[in-house]
């Protein structure tokens, strides 16, 4: 089909991508996929992991960096991690780092945001049939807001990017209390524990799929 590549040429290109050091600001894969990531990458001709993040909570704030380029002022917005989290966190790491970034009294005008942000899984894949196989497992699973880009000069690059609908986000202040960090925490910690038995379910149909013969 005019969208698909052929074998060698999607080989070398899935050699180099991997071949290449993750540059991610972790630098490795997160624990929860890791399996998942190095059975689709080592097994399966059809497909090969360009990013993928397991879950996370996080909390933040946005800061804007100034930079002059000849004599014109740019403004960068970047942001400034203060938690970060890809399992389910307590109450009170919450609040020691909530605390703790208040303690600065610099800070005191800013917000914070309180964010879980679902599993993501972008996969190259070598034909348009093959991105359809996986996009129905996807589905199945219950990653709802999946879909399929087509791109490069060839049309032939085609990328599948996993994702649910489990997102959540909520402002945090100064004045912020207790009680609406501690519901903040219970319902990010709902969300993360629905994620990961999505990714498990995925994980083993996939691998169910997929059997090494």
């Amino acid at each position: 089909m005019y969208y698909d590549s052929d074998f060698i040429t999607f080989a070398k290109h899935k050699a180099i991508f991997l071949s290449k050091i993750d540059m991610s600001q972790k630098g490795s894969v997160d624990e929860p996929i890791e399996n998942l990531v190095l059975y689709l990458n080592n097994n399966c001709d059809d497909y090969f992991t360009t990013s993928s993040c397991s879950g996370r909570i996080t909390l933040f704030t946005d800061s804007i960096d100034e930079q002059n380029t000849d004599e014109i002022k740019h403004h960068k917005k970047t942001c400034r991690f203060v938690l970060t989290s890809h399992q389910i966190i307590d109450f009170h790491t919450l609040l020691n780092a909530f605390s703790k970034f208040y303690d600065d009294e610099t800070n005191r005008r800013k917000v914070l945001s309180f964010k879980f942000e679902p599993f993501i899984f972008q996969v190259r894949c070598r034909t348009l049939a093959s991105a359809q196989m996986l996009h129905n497992l996807a589905l199945e699973c219950g990653f709802r807001n999946t879909g399929l880009t087509i791109g490069g000069q060839n049309k032939k690059k085609l990328t599948l990017t996993l994702r649910s609908t489990l997102i959540m986000e909520a402002p945090l202040n100064f004045s912020s209390t207790a009680e609406s960090m501690q519901l903040l925490v219970e319902t990010a910690n709902e969300k993360m524990t629905k994620n990961l038995e999505m990714i498990r379910n995925f994980d083993f149909k996939f691998k169910s799929t997929f059997k090494i013969v």
